[in-house]
Parts: structure tokens; sequence; C-alpha cells
């Protein structure tokens, strides 16, 4: 074989191996990313994460239980949560700071929350409630 078709069939060998690497990473990717969603939807304890603009980007059952709010796929907001809890997000993500309530709520017994800047120019407010049933 002539030494420009070997240095072909390298090029393409090598560009193979990349693409099945890739694909193996991007099926790793959805598999931990399914993993996760199944793991924050079946938590006994409610899960809302909200992004800076205020949208909520994780919102699970137990929230949706403690909230007296559905899960049915509808985009919400901080402000469509009851108000201890818009309160604790709002000032989270305004302030950074961290908080933490307990008492009696409609659902809800002691809720905290928490400012996660793990990515860059990303700021994102969760909060964590145990409900009382």
């Amino acid at each position: 074989m002539a030494a420009p078709n070997r240095l072909h069939c390298r090029c393409c060998a090598a560009n193979s191996r990349v693409a099945i690497d890739n694909a193996e990473l991007f099926t790793a990717v959805q598999n931990a990313r399914i993993y996760n969603e199944i793991l924050v939807q079946n938590l006994t304890t409610g899960v809302v994460a909200a992004d800076a603009d205020g949208h909520i980007t994780v919102f699970n059952q137990e929230a949706a239980q403690i909230a007296g709010l559905n899960t049915n796929g509808v985009e919400r907001t901080v402000n469509d949560l009851p108000a201890p809890l818009r309160e604790i997000i709002q000032t989270t993500l305004t302030s950074g700071e961290r908080l933490g309530r307990s008492g009696s709520g409609a659902g809800w017994r002691d809720i905290r929350s928490c400012q996660q800047r793990d990515l860059p120019g990303a700021r994102m407010a969760s909060f964590w409630a145990r409900s009382w049933w």
C-alpha cells in the first residue's frame, strides 16, 4: 500500500475512534442525567432550584405537594411558590445569603436554602423542605 493511502487509513481509524469515544461519553452523561433526575424526583424532601432570573429549573414531586402545585410541566417562576418558600429563594438569589426557617407552614417543617456558584456566571438558589407527612 502506498504511503499516502496508509496515512489516510490511519487518519480514518483515528477519527472513528474519536467518534466512538464521544458517543460513549455522551451516553454516560445522559445516563448520569437520567439517574440524577430519577433520584431528585423520588426524594421524600422537596427540592426546588431557580436560576438568577427566578425561573424554576428543578421542582420535584415532594416540593409540588408541599407547595400545593402540580408538576404538569408548566414553566414556573419563583413567584408561583407560596410566600415562605418564595421569600427564602428570592432572598438567597439577590443576596447570596443562606437561610433557614423552622416552623409549621402549609405542609412544611424545615426550609433551608443555599446558593450555588459552581459554574462561571451562573447564579442559582435552591431549597429543600421536609414535609409533615
